[in-house]
């Protein structure tokens, strides 16, 4: 009887879980009456998740960013509230496995007096990297034909917090300091002893009032971190940052002339975290005393193609009369790849502030746009995602809305991996056979096929026949001697 070898291992693909939409109404009071809203900036997280009952249950963060007029002047408040839902999941969807995209649809709000409510729809997606573990054959003292297939055999998602801090200057006096935001993006990274090293760049957002005038400054930097990276050796890295929260501390002058402030910028950097290697498997198998009937089966695994970050500038024409504009975000609604680029289509949001004497007032715009990168490591294979951050923003001659944007592009394959799961023995009668015959070569046959069919050993074939080339040309003779 045949001794055929198994092996258990566990293939891991990424797979799309799903999207669901939940809504928020968020009570706000302030001290002042509200007598216009001028601008709302809502931003969110997915702070945690358990996985329970096929679902996974999801809760998070949201913070809103409130501008407005008091009848006499500009204010500002930052609230947060906490939103919860679920979406129905695989069950081999582990419990360190998933990631989340989070997109504001819709805000509108009310006012009453000092209060305000703030309904928020938030649509939330969920990818997850599922496993699949299966027996597959891999070897024995039958004849094997072996082939190494490139897959995808652990996978774990993990957040890591971290904050960093920045002094600027300002060119100009901030008297009341209004909003403040800033974004991340990681340009390089390395693992040396347990350290992850991640450095990128970033830029700090800060809408102010100096005197009567409100103003809004970017402040680009760049950063550096050293994280834990204690199981995280020998594998790819996919890092995402999420801003959490911004804190600004105005530096205090003697003289009054405030220009200098720090700016503290709370993220957490989503770790996805895959080995790809090389898995042995068995493409075909036989023996020279028996038939096998062999089960197949295939599993899907997820191979990353690569990832970047493409720095790139877009101008919108706006109503003329634009101060400066608050609140500036961006969704990507459609990515696609193709040989070698990358087109990313989405809308930048953004309040437009225009000024009428003393008086403020905002305009909330959606601006779409279409840009094409040069991504090198794509291929007409690999299906790509990307995720657009919003830079340094600026209004040029009153009509004109110059955003600077971040694409961070991701992209992976899924591919199907062939593999023998099991092998059912049935007896082979030799004493049927010719002692010798003659077989002529078809073509595409190779010197595995034909031995396989006729219950010999390639060597043994080669030895009787030894001008054979593999693969055998059209019409060759062949001839075999069997032991009968």
């Amino acid at each position: 009887m045949a001794n055929i070898q198994f092996d258990n291992k566990s293939f891991f693909a990424k797979k799309y879980i799903g999207k669901t939409q939940t809504a928020q109404s968020v009570r706000v009071s302030v001290r002042n009456d509200i007598t216009e809203v001028l601008s709302v900036g809502v931003e969110h997280f997915v702070g945690g998740y358990d996985i329970v009952g096929g679902e996974v249950n999801f809760y998070g963060k949201t913070t809103i960013k409130l501008l407005y007029r008091d009848g006499q002047t500009v204010q500002s408040a930052n609230f947060g509230a906490d939103f919860t839902s679920a979406l129905p999941c695989d069950a081999a969807i582990g419990g360190n496995s998933v990631v989340f995209r989070t997109t504001t649809q819709d805000v509108a709000t009310e006012t009453n007096a000092n209060t305000a409510t703030i309904n928020i729809l938030i649509e939330v997606e969920a990818w997850a990297y599922a496993a699949e573990t299966v027996d597959f054959a891999t070897g024995g003292d039958v004849f094997v034909k072996t082939e190494t297939v490139e897959a995808m055999t652990d996978a774990k998602v993990t957040d890591i917090p971290f904050v960093v801090d920045n002094e600027f200057a300002s060119t100009r006096n901030i008297g009341t300091v209004l909003l403040a935001d800033s974004q991340l993006v990681v340009r390089d990274y390395g693992i040396a002893e347990g350290v992850l090293t991640v450095s990128g760049d970033g830029v700090g957002r800060l809408t102010y009032m100096s005197g009567n005038d409100m103003i809004t400054d970017a402040f680009p930097f760049d950063w550096t971190r050293e994280l834990d990276a204690t199981n995280l050796a020998d594998v790819q890295l996919q890092l995402t940052p999420v801003v959490r929260g911004t804190k600004v501390r105005l530096d205090i002058s003697d003289d009054g002339d405030n220009t200098a402030f720090s700016l503290e910028t709370q993220a957490t950097l989503c770790v996805q975290a895959t080995t790809i290697g090389g898995v042995t498997v068995v493409s075909d198998l036989y023996s020279t005393d028996c038939n096998f009937t062999l089960g197949r089966s295939s599993v899907e695994t997820t191979l990353p193609c690569g990832g970047t970050v493409c720095a790139v500038s877009e101008s919108f024409g706006v109503d003329s009369g634009v101060v400066t504009a608050v609140n500036v975000g961006a969704t990507v609604t459609k990515c696609t790849g193709g040989e070698r680029k990358a087109t990313v289509e989405g809308y930048v949001t953004a309040t437009l502030i225009y000024r009428e004497g003393d008086v403020y007032r905002g305009e909330t715009k959606e601006l779409p746009f279409v840009k094409q990168v040069d991504v090198d490591y794509l291929s007409a294979e690999c299906a790509c995602n990307a995720r657009v951050i919003v830079g340094e923003v600026a209004v040029e001659h009153g009509d004109t809305l110059r955003v600077q944007m971040w694409m961070d592009i991701f992209a992976a394959r899924n591919v199907s991996v062939g593999l023998i799961t099991s092998a059912e023995e049935t007896p082979f009668d030799k004493s049927a056979q010719s002692a010798i015959e003659v077989c002529i070569a078809k073509k595409g046959d190779t010197l595995w096929n034909l031995a396989k069919n006729l219950h010999l050993s390639e060597e043994e074939l080669v030895a009787t026949n030894p001008l054979l080339t593999n693969p055998l040309e059209e019409d060759t003779r062949v001839v075999v001697f069997n032991r009968i």
